[in-house]
């Protein structure tokens, strides 16, 4: 699928010059409805819904292996945040009026043309991806939102998902997402971050197998009390991952951008400057956008 990202000269200019792909932690993002689900698990009310809703959807007639998968649920979704890293593109074709506008950069702004599958084979196997299109959601208010995550992250069983979901507002952006999680330190070795969460689960288990011990977990009130006694003990609030941003290597610029357009609005003088670099570094350039072009 082609993609289409708009960007500020700066950024194109630190693509061709670092030769990086650049990701960042999506709570940086700056609509505060998304992912909203995992701040929202701090309010105790909300918390119990979610454990309420889990319960009723597990399968699993063993009331203490069931609410050792729901602590242990609690605790990967909790931890998401810290160590997954986003890039949003859009998938619309069409120049938009809105794009050029919302981002302008001062006339200065970019589009980048891609794939899903160029972008996928960048990426290759030193990361864990998640990518896929942005659903936008009809709701008004952060709580209904946040259960619109959870529902779908309990559907497609994907601890991501909340950060693919955001308000109708926004749904002219037809925006698609990818989201990744190194599954190396950048030296070859396997990163820790995983068996730092594995620690933090087995530790949960073990203070959850004494409470059962104290005071036997025998139906659902007794499986939220024992998990939220837990959490209040044991679960951190977040792991922090070692960066907030993260930087993905390439060869050159032109491995990843098909072609660039230029703002509509730029001056010729602008214009002339971003097709000699995208010369020089072997990336097609149709020149300034026709957008505003009169018809005569």
């Amino acid at each position: 699928m082609d993609l289409y990202r708009y960007i500020s000269f700066e950024e194109f200019m630190t693509l061709v010059t670092f030769k990086t792909l650049h990701f960042v932690k999506p709570t940086k993002w700056d609509d505060s409805y998304e992912g909203c689900a995992y701040q929202m698990m701090a309010d105790e009310t909300f918390r119990n819904d979610f454990f309420s809703h889990l319960y009723d959807k597990m399968t699993e007639k063993d009331i203490f292996i069931k609410t050792a998968g729901m602590l242990s649920n609690y605790c990967h979704f909790i931890f998401t945040s810290g160590n997954w890293y986003g890039q949003c593109w859009t998938y619309f074709e069409s120049e938009s009026d809105a794009f050029w506008r919302i981002y302008s950069y001062n006339k200065k702004s970019i589009r980048i043309k891609s794939s899903t599958e160029i972008i996928k084979t960048l990426l290759g196997p030193m990361y864990k991806i998640y990518d896929k299109k942005v659903i936008y959601d009809n709701a008004v208010n952060r709580e209904d939102i946040a259960k619109m995550q959870l529902d779908g992250m309990m559907e497609n069983k994907k601890t991501v998902e909340p950060f693919f979901h955001k308000r109708t507002a926004f749904s002219h952006e037809n925006e698609y997402r990818f989201l990744i999680t190194p599954l190396t330190d950048g030296c070859g070795n396997k990163s820790l971050y995983p068996n730092m969460v594995s620690f933090v689960v087995e530790t949960a288990q073990h203070n959850l197998m004494k409470i059962n011990k104290d005071s036997p977990i025998v139906d659902k009130k007794s499986a939220i009390n024992a998990i939220n006694q837990v959490i209040e003990k044991t679960v951190p609030k977040e792991i922090y991952a070692i960066a907030d941003d993260l930087d993905v290597n390439m060869n050159s610029a032109s491995e990843l951008v098909q072609d660039v357009l230029i703002n509509p609005m730029a001056d010729a003088w602008y214009v002339t400057l971003v097709e000699q670099i995208c010369k020089e570094n072997g990336i097609h350039c149709s020149g300034r956008s026709t957008l505003y072009d009169s018809v005569i």
